[in-house]
């Protein structure tokens, strides 16, 4: 199978039509494996729900433009994406759309294909899911419980919520603010507060849409190496919880075995972005975050407070996680999956952008001009 240099390369045939670019995805399909074979049928499938995905979650407004062809969209094998990528349209010759998607498609099951045979999901999801189970021996109390929260939103500050507009198990008395109702399923920490976990594990169609972020970037040495296929969450009441909760988690992983690879940091004042290196983040966005290894599998850990949590979920704001990964997708992954030569769509035109992020905030239910469907007194 190519190597990741080889196999990004490859992505300069996708809007050139000529046969040599066939004839070099032909030579890998045969010399692959039976099982490389099989696998490729579940990746072009990987692919295709991947994409889908994106649409819904990012540009559902522009679906039909960016639909493939129905033979694409049906075909199970990697031989007949090249056969349709090839075939003439009325003028003779190769429509371009039906060539991208036949030839993009082939290269994105490859690199789904690499991807799981160099890190299979199933071994990530099963020493994740060893390790929860740790945590739930020797962090918590095994006391599993659900709690309502109440999260105050500030209509005046993009639907924010501050520190001391959480109530928890509890209403509060916040006149003018916009009051939403969660219920969580929390774990009782030993000597400790309550925190509510939610687990990350990030797909191969994902992990191969941050390297290309990372290629586009070139920001770190091996722009082919994803350090973060799994994490888990942690939401917990104050900043002091998550330095308890970080100090105990961090002797149990040393103690186990494990590594750790980035000590705890956090950006709650720094005024900037964790990450950096990452465009597409914000500063608003709060959390920290440590990394380490364990049973030869990296895990990221975020921590994060629960009104930082619900900002993230719900408001209007930078912080919005949601609103993020749309800024991700028109900066990166729609133009590369999507480019405007084929598709039509300028993914860097202020209109397109300020639809893709109103559909967004649509979804998340606050009636700015109007009354919330539930309004603090």
């Amino acid at each position: 199978m190519y190597s990741w240099q080889e196999l990004q390369r490859l992505h300069s045939d996708w809007v050139k039509i000529h046969k040599g670019a066939i004839d070099k995805r032909r030579a890998l399909l045969d010399s692959a494996s039976f099982m490389d074979r099989w696998l490729f049928i579940n990746a072009i499938q990987t692919v295709r729900t991947g994409r889908m995905r994106l649409v819904t979650n990012c540009a559902y407004g522009f679906a039909d433009q960016l639909y493939l062809d129905a033979s694409v969209a049906a075909t199970p094998h990697l031989d007949r994406l090249l056969d349709l990528a090839l075939k003439p349209g009325p003028d003779g010759q190769p429509d371009p759309q039906r060539w991208f998607e036949g030839i993009s498609l082939f290269d994105q099951a490859i690199a789904i294909t690499k991807i799981e045979k160099e890190e299979p999901l199933e071994r990530i999801g099963r020493v994740l899911d060893m390790f929860v189970d740790l945590l739930e021996r020797e962090i918590f109390t095994g006391e599993f419980n659900k709690i309502d929260f109440y999260a105050y939103h500030d209509p005046e500050q993009e639907f924010v919520v501050a520190r001391e507009n959480v109530g928890i198990g509890k209403h509060l008395t916040r006149p003018g603010l916009q009051r939403r109702k969660s219920r969580l399923a929390c774990r009782q920490v030993q000597k400790g507060s309550i925190a509510y976990m939610h687990h990350r594990i990030k797909d191969p169609f994902l992990t191969w849409l941050k390297m290309q972020r990372q290629c586009k970037l070139a920001r770190k040495e091996d722009v082919f190496s994803i350090n973060d296929r799994c994490g888990l969450t942690k939401v917990v009441p104050t900043q002091q919880d998550v330095l308890a909760l970080w100090g105990s988690i961090r002797r149990l992983v040393v103690v186990s075995g494990g590594t750790i690879t980035q000590e705890l940091r956090a950006n709650y004042n720094i005024g900037e972005p964790l990450d950096e290196e990452n465009g597409s983040s914000s500063s608003k966005y709060r959390f920290a975050q440590a990394c380490f290894v364990w049973q030869g599998v990296e895990i990221e850990l975020q921590f994060m407070t629960f009104h930082d949590y619900f900002t993230s979920l719900r408001s209007l704001s930078e912080a919005n996680h949601e609103l993020y990964k749309i800024r991700q997708a028109y900066n990166h992954t729609f133009p590369l999956i999507w480019p405007v030569q084929i598709y039509e769509v300028n993914w860097s035109n202020p209109y397109v952008r300020h639809q893709m992020s109103a559909w967004k905030q649509a979804q998340l239910g606050w009636r700015v001009n109007g009354d919330s469907s539930e309004r603090s007194s």
